[in-house]
């Protein structure tokens, strides 16, 4: 209590017991539970299996990658080629390889592979160069990557056999094109195409200069040199997903929610 005009030094709060009010302190919260112990990079499955218990699949054991049964089944789902270099034009010499590696799921180690990839050097003569990736999604992901491997790559050939390279819409125009037949022939395919697809993004070197095509979130990066003898990278194309504010309108004019 206060005298004359004074105010209260400390405030307490009135707590309700059974009717009755009393002034009583505040009661101090509730100490937080402690963290589990980080677990290191050589814990055992058990460990990380008691840690995460509703994360790990009853067979996650078997087929972690920890595990003899795990690297290999790792090993099995990885496709690379050997290194190779071509006459890219205009004095450039182009070094690539490709490598595929199957998704680990432990609780479906046998998943098919759902990417499938394009390379044909020397595509439409001399300099000319062909690298595409299709990363498929969805229960059918395999069929749809596969299916735009073989369309997208040949539809693009015989329109720039038609419509040339000298000119840089035309080049846009043909790939546009290929890219639109084949959404619309895996429509009629037979394939279900409900809930999968694929992405599709093309590099076509031509003498020199580089032409990009992208559909979906694949992206491309380009490798340079530095000149503190380093390696830098540089985005080629931007991806296509609903987190871009442009990208996100447009999906929603064609009936997206």
């Amino acid at each position: 209590m206060s005298s004359g005009n004074q105010r209260p030094s400390i405030l307490k709060r009135m707590s309700i017991v059974g009717g009755l009010s009393s002034a009583a302190p505040k009661a101090k919260p509730p100490a937080p539970a402690p963290s589990p112990p980080r677990l290191g990079p050589d814990a055992s499955i058990e460990e990380r299996r008691a840690q995460f218990p509703a994360q790990w699949p009853k067979d996650a054991k078997d087929h972690f990658p920890d595990t003899p049964q795990g690297e290999l089944e790792l090993k099995k789902g990885i496709v690379a080629s050997e290194a190779m270099r071509v006459d890219a034009g205009n004095g450039y010499l182009l070094n690539f390889a490709t490598m595929t590696q199957r998704g680990h799921y432990p609780s479906d180690p046998e998943k098919r592979n759902q990417d499938a990839y394009f390379v044909k050097t020397d595509w439409l003569g001399q300099g000319t160069h062909l690298f595409a990736v299709f990363d498929g999604h969805g229960p059918h992901g395999t069929e749809c990557a596969e299916f735009a491997r073989d369309n997208v790559p040949a539809l693009l050939q015989q329109s720039l056999k038609i419509n040339g390279t000298a000119d840089e819409a035309a080049v846009r125009e043909s790939f546009r094109d290929a890219h639109v037949v084949t959404n619309e022939r895996l429509s009629t395919s037979g394939i279900d195409d409900m809930y999968s697809g694929t992405t599709a993004i093309s590099v076509f070197c031509d003498r020199g200069t580089l032409y990009v095509s992208n559909v979906g979130d694949s992206r491309t990066m380009l490798g340079t040199a530095t000149e503190d003898g380093g390696v830098g990278c540089e985005a080629l194309s931007f991806d296509h997903t609903p987190y871009r504010s442009d990208e996100r309108e447009r999906v929603k004019q064609q009936g997206a929610r």
